[in-house]
């Protein structure tokens, strides 16, 4: 007779995510660093390690070493969990709570942590993921290049794990072309010259958007279409939360036996208007890990919608 109820693994997730008390929260002006996130992160660790992961990081190796280089998809780097939302409801609000504190939204907005109703639909417009980048990783060209999270007002990210490398932060960009600097996406909205919108459309999907190919993992090297204005070291327990626009690299140095995992949260902070009714949502489809989402061929820099990973998140 099969006992199935011992294979089901039951787990408190308000326990394992619990907030420590002493969170350090420092608002950095464009983003916002959280030492002490939770009160064990060991445990934290230890929970969102249960949660399965897709095979798309094997399939990528198997392929680049059968020399089949030009698959027909996109995956993020390394190994994803795609994680329930509804699980994660707390965890939506904390966030929520802590981007109030970092003055990231508005304080007359308190008046909505009474609102159930709305703090419960938080976590419904976000994203939540698990990645493990590790060594020897088969990756896309140029998926290890800065990008922006489009679809997202906010991205949260938690280093956890034993034996972080400080390097395997996250890097801030401006985007260069010719003689202009774009410090996040909207920037490129407000060009008003249509054949010099044009023309940056053209020059981001030819030179550094991520194309299919399959290739060995290599650190992302300094290149004249952006400009390194930010870094901030990988820490246990710590927190990183940006605004969506910003070009962005998911720093790794890839030395030998070396991993680096990070919860990521993308957040959306829905909006009311005049009447009291909520607005806004979540993007088309929502982009795992907030990476390499550039205008496509096809696309019209104006709008700006993702270049997506093809995948069955979705």
């Amino acid at each position: 007779m099969s006992n199935i109820r011992s294979k089901l693994v039951q787990g408190d997730i308000h326990q394992a995510l619990r907030i420590c008390e002493d969170i350090d929260i420092q608002d950095m002006g464009d983003y916002v660093v959280c030492d002490n996130v939770f009160d064990d992160p060991d445990g934290a660790l230890e929970y969102l390690a249960q949660f399965p992961a897709d095979n798309a990081d094997e399939l990528k190796r198997l392929m680049y070493l059968n020399n089949d280089t030009k698959p027909e998809f996109k995956t993020p780097n390394g190994i994803t969990q795609l994680l329930p939302n509804q699980y994660f409801d707390v965890w939506f609000q904390d966030l929520y709570k802590i981007l109030i504190e970092a003055e990231f939204v508005p304080h007359q907005v308190n008046e909505y942590l009474k609102d159930k109703m709305y703090m419960s639909s938080i976590s419904r417009s976000g994203l939540v993921v698990g990645n493990l980048n590790h060594d020897n990783m088969t990756i896309h060209k140029r998926a290890q290049w800065p990008s922006p999270v489009i679809d997202f007002d906010y991205s949260c990210n938690v280093f956890l794990g034993d034996d972080i490398d400080p390097e395997n932060g996250i890097s801030f960009y401006d985007f260069i072309f010719q003689d202009q600097r774009f410090k996040n996406v909207e920037d490129l909205t407000k060009i008003e010259d249509r054949e010099t919108a044009a023309t940056i459309k053209d020059y981001l999907n030819v030179f550094v958007t991520v194309q299919a190919d399959l290739e060995p993992y290599t650190p992302y090297e300094d290149t004249k279409y952006y400009d390194k204005v930010r870094f901030v070291e990988a820490q246990k327990n710590r927190m990183v939360i940006y605004k969506g626009g910003k070009w962005i690299t998911h720093d790794y140095t890839g030395k030998e036996d070396s991993e680096r995992y990070v919860l990521n949260t993308n957040i959306i902070i829905p909006q009311r208007d005049e009447g009291g009714q909520q607005q806004g949502g979540p993007g088309p489809q929502g982009q795992m890990l907030g990476q390499q989402q550039m205008p496509d061929s096809d696309s019209n820099l104006e709008q700006l919608p993702p270049q997506q990973w093809d995948s069955d998140y979705d």
